[in-house]
């Protein structure tokens, strides 16, 4: 009976969650796409009762469908009462906005695959391996591979058919070095926004949104299995000819690639809550300090609890047969923690229980919101090109990692501010040079 109830739930939170993203996303609020990816994980969720009951108990996945309902009503609630007095129009990009859009993701490109090499010191090593010895440039790298994928778009949409294929090769070069799998996805993500929002039949939307949403899901596996080998990996896979059947038996795994096992991780999540073990309300102190750097012994932040979870799942045998159990058991004992997501209710559950869970998806949706609100008072430039990162930056939001997912907006609208400062003083100098020279061209006659 327990069992029936808790999967009704998920049932109905899916049901709510999906019609309130379907009218946001009508829209045109961005933030539909947290509430749509919520929406997904509770049909799985739905799906996954028997085994989620079988491994944890018909309690614990009732007390899961309860948090879950929570945060459902919680975040609905506070986006429609955000947006209630607004009127939303959905942007419409012209082709000029879309042409410059090219020409900035063109030199975000190569100044990208420019850090990459420069602060690599193998590019045939992996990216799990580059991973901790990354530095700033590598950082900066990411941040310029975020916004140039998805000019992508912009170049195929106003058929510049030279400046896609440099561009879509000089990203893949980039890919390949940061394993970014968000860098793509932003692309991916920007063309399923600009497919909505030029579809106005319902049924027309919801099609769309079935094709793209598998052909993200298939995407999303592929870049799991091209970022776990290296370059020179890639290379030897392609010359044995055993490349298409090792990404097969890697699929066969888990075609989904990892977003299935989310919701196992959410119901663990949620009889594992401890403000001993996780803080209070620590993901919502990171949101408040997302602007503040880190300092070592002056400004420390607490640790995300993504990485506690990881910990905690380790310790108790949650990833037991999992492949890799050396490396699993290395990073374990170095310190070099994974990160485990939980969704955005599991997370903000963790640290605080039920009061910290709605107070953090109150703070959260308001923030939500006021990007909503952004966009609507951006130039269409500015909006473009922040789309589909901050898309993807939601995708992981909903996952379970809020802080890097909200932080995609704080951080690109930063340096999408101080770059078009940077262009506005150099157009200026240029140009007030050009208006000197005019001057002493036209004055040297007269001498």
């Amino acid at each position: 009976m327990e069992s029936a109830v808790a999967t009704a739930f998920f049932v109905l939170c899916a049901v709510v969650l999906g019609g309130s993203a379907f009218g946001a996303m009508r829209s045109g609020r961005l933030s539909s796409v947290v509430v749509a990816a919520l929406a997904g994980y509770a049909v799985i969720l739905a799906f996954s009762a028997e085994t989620l009951i079988a491994e944890f108990g018909a309690a614990c996945f009732m007390d899961a469908a309860a948090i879950y309902a929570v945060g459902t009503v919680v975040l609905v609630a506070t986006l429609n009462l955000a947006a209630r007095r607004s009127r939303w129009v959905p942007i419409a990009w012209g082709d000029e906005e879309q042409r410059r859009h090219v020409r900035w993701s063109m030199r975000l490109a190569v100044v990208s695959l420019t850090l990459f090499y420069v602060d690599r010191t193998d590019p045939l090593i992996s990216w799990s391996e580059a991973r901790a010895d990354a530095g700033l440039l590598t950082v900066i790298a990411t941040f310029c591979l975020l916004l140039a994928t998805s000019g992508l778009v912009s170049a195929f949409r106003t058929s510049k058919w030279v400046s896609a294929v440099t561009l879509l090769l000089l990203c893949a070069a980039s890919f390949v070095l940061s394993g970014s799998r968000a860098a793509v996805l932003a692309a991916v993500m920007l063309w399923l926004w600009t497919l909505t929002q030029q579809t106005r039949s319902r049924g027309r939307v919801l099609l769309v949104l079935a094709g793209v949403g598998t052909a993200v899901l298939l995407l999303h596996t592929v870049l799991r299995f091209v970022r776990g080998v290296s370059l020179l990996g890639l290379l030897e896979a392609i010359q044995s000819g055993t490349l298409l059947s090792d990404f097969l038996a890697g699929a066969a795994s888990d075609v989904s690639g990892g977003e299935a096992a989310i919701a196992r991780y959410f119901v663990y999540a949620t009889t594992v809550d401890s403000t001993q073990e996780f803080g209070v309300m620590t993901s919502l102190q990171r949101l408040l300090l997302i602007a503040v750097p880190h300092v070592e012994g002056l400004i420390d932040k607490p640790l995300d609890v993504t990485y506690r979870l990881w910990a905690k799942a380790f310790e108790q045998g949650l990833f037991d047969g999992a492949a890799g159990q050396q490396l699993l058991f290395d990073s374990y004992l170095t310190g070099s923690l994974g990160s485990l997501h939980a969704t955005l209710f599991g997370e903000m559950f963790l640290s605080g229980g039920l009061g910290a869970l709605v107070i953090s998806v109150i703070f959260v949706g308001l923030v939500l919101a006021a990007i909503d609100r952004y966009f609507r008072h951006a130039s269409p430039f500015t909006a473009l090109v922040l789309t589909g990162p901050v898309l993807v930056g939601y995708l992981m939001t909903a996952r379970g990692n809020s802080v890097i997912g909200l932080g995609y907006f704080v951080y690109l609208a930063t340096l999408v501010a101080i770059l078009r400062t940077i262009g506005c003083i150099a157009l200026g100098i240029a140009r007030t040079c050009a208006s000197v020279s005019d001057r002493l061209a036209r004055q040297e006659p007269e001498r």
